[in-house]
């Protein structure tokens, strides 16, 4: 009895392991169909197309889903996405409609004197300061996330252009010359913003840290307090705040031969580049310039809007679409710039 019990129990070992080699050549076989018949992938082009979607679309996967079974739903989706008025826009109370005049009025009367100073500082008449705190606020007010945030010209991006520009052309030698490369830089810049909003690089806005959006604002302080010290202690020469900046490249030779060769492989890795994709194709003696200073502006002009609208954000306690800001911040700027608005961006002040 003994040995036919352990007889009948190898017959049902090996049963069962019979079975598992059945199941694993099926599973490899099924795998192996799977592999020969799997689709293609997607393309470069699809994959920036469905970013574009995800960016610009409702991000309810349910409400998509039930919306795009009609063309009507897939443009209201895509204007709810593009528009994020139209989705607090509907629980809008009139009760706060009063708030909200009264917080525009106040704002009104501080940025007129605001916008004055700020085209100075870009070397602008004051009327262009006063088209910069108008027409872009109205856009953003439609297409932007932020609920504190206020759009207008600012002293770090005024100073900032003034700079790069003056540069390239004498605003007092040819003020409209300079004038057209301001507004040139300002499409340009609204043009790489929205860019930037469409690939979905919004996610850059996370590695903006608490310490990094204080230091930036400290920064921005301290380099309006000394570009104000020239006027306030009446120099008329070149001001030089730091007579220690001749001084540190000496010091920094040493570092600087170590990364040499670095920065010749990236220099000429983006000149291969640009020779590629014909960036330099476009007719104008300035027209590089003025991209990069187009590409600098852009970049320094979401840097203090994000770290502004996330400071709010933070303490209201809500979410910051980051993609949303860049998209709605270049859509403003390239209509700003065909309505003789300069740089706009959110202000610190």
């Amino acid at each position: 009895m003994g040995s036919l019990s352990t007889e009948a129990l190898s017959v049902e070992e090996q049963q069962q392991q019979q079975q598992q080699v059945d199941m694993e050549d099926s599973s490899r076989a099924e795998r192996a169909q799977w592999l020969l018949n799997s689709p293609d992938p997607p393309s470069l082009w699809q994959e920036l197309v469905g970013s574009i979607r995800e960016t610009l679309f409702h991000g309810n996967k349910k409400e998509k889903k039930k919306k795009q079974t009609s063309s009507r739903g897939g443009a209201f989706s895509f204007l709810k996405g593009l528009f994020p008025i139209l989705n607090w826009g509907r629980n809008y109370k009139a009760s706060k409609f009063k708030s909200d005049l009264m917080a525009g009025l106040t704002l009104a009367s501080l940025s007129i004197p605001q916008s004055i100073g700020y085209a100075n500082l870009a070397k602008l008449d004051p009327q262009y300061g006063l088209y910069t705190s108008f027409v872009p606020p109205l856009i953003y007010a439609l297409m932007g996330s932020s609920r504190e945030l206020a759009i207008g010209p600012v002293a770090v991006v005024s100073m900032l252009l003034s700079s790069l520009i003056q540069k390239v052309e004498d605003p007092v030698a040819d003020p409209i010359a300079y004038r057209k490369l301001v507004f040139t830089v300002t499409f340009f810049a609204g043009i790489f913003q929205f860019v930037f909003g469409m690939f979905r690089l919004g996610f850059l806005v996370d590695f903006l840290s608490h310490a990094v959006i204080v230091g930036f604002m400290a920064g921005a302080a301290i380099v309006i307090g000394l570009q104000q010290l020239k006027g306030l202690l009446v120099v008329s020469s070149e001001f030089r705040p730091w007579l220690f900046i001749p001084y540190l490249p000496p010091c920094c030779k040493v570092y600087w031969e170590k990364k040499q060769k670095a920065v010749l492989v990236a220099s000429n890795c983006s000149t291969y580049i640009s020779n590629i994709v014909n960036f330099y194709s476009f007719k104008g003696p300035l027209l590089g310039q003025t991209v990069k200073i187009g590409l600098i502006t852009a970049i320094v002009a979401l840097t203090e809007a994000i770290a502004v609208g996330r400071s709010f954000a933070s303490i209201k306690g809500y979410h910051l679409d980051g993609n949303k800001e860049m998209v709605a911040m270049g859509f403003m700027n390239l209509v700003g710039s065909l309505t003789s608005c300069y740089v706009a961006t959110g202000s610190f002040s």
